[in-house]
């Protein structure tokens, strides 16, 4: 539920652990192989939005995600084959698994995030289909972390950094343990033009995160004058 680096590394850990226990029943269950892909693709796809290369996860995500949903179609294995199409950038195919997760009357709000993503528009324009999916997340989880993070960047891409501290605020308030919270914090500071205020969060984020890809990308800006 933490969602953070660490905790999905540790998930990460139990769950293959489950899939070569020698429990037959284990080694195919559709809601471990869900799941395990959608942690998979979670670390594919932040490496990828931090410009990090990293194909054998996203690899390791399908493979997982596709057993899942041939052992049963339910709404967590179309969700996690939905998101593996999603990262591998075929919207069609991730948009026909999202939807197909996205039936029931109960909506989950990591499937209306994916759908988001997978959706034309920006997440800052309310009126586009990505901006409506995004916000329609929001309200089911206001908390939920992922949405939280990417509006963030979002409105920083934009240059709407009024925009981006709002949401900086709220996930600050739900999240305030959160161990990335120091590099939003930094690049809010950046683009608000304080260098030395980014460069102190980035250092925090460095302490807290020694072994994250993102540290050792920080490395060149921390050393400038």
């Amino acid at each position: 539920n933490k969602r953070t680096e660490e905790s999905l590394k540790k998930a990460a850990i139990v769950l293959e652990n489950i899939l070569v226990s020698e429990r037959q029943y284990a080694k195919n269950d559709p809601y471990v192989l869900s799941l395990l892909s959608v942690i998979y693709a979670h670390f594919s796809y932040r490496s990828w939005h931090f410009g990090v290369k990293d194909s054998s996860s996203i690899k390791r995500a399908k493979e997982l995600a596709q057993k899942a949903y041939s052992a049963k179609k339910m709404a967590s294995s179309a969700r996690a084959l939905g998101n593996v199409y999603l990262i591998l950038g075929d919207k069609a195919k991730a948009l026909k698994y999202l939807k197909e997760a996205n039936k029931g009357k109960k909506k989950s709000a990591e499937t209306l995030y994916y759908i988001a993503c997978a959706s034309s528009g920006s997440f800052t324009d309310a009126n586009s289909a990505a901006g409506k999916k995004i916000r329609e997340a929001l309200k089911v989880d206001p908390k939920f972390l992922w949405a939280l993070e990417d509006m963030v960047m979002d409105y920083l891409y934009k240059g709407n950094v009024t925009q981006a501290e709002e949401y900086l605020k709220k996930l600050e308030s739900a999240h305030s343990s959160h161990p990335d919270l120091p590099f939003y914090r930094g690049l809010v500071a950046l683009h608000k033009g304080d260098k030395d205020s980014a460069k102190q969060e980035f250092r925090r984020y460095a302490q807290m995160n020694p072994d994250s890809d993102l540290t050792g990308r920080l490395q060149p800006f921390l050393q400038t004058e």
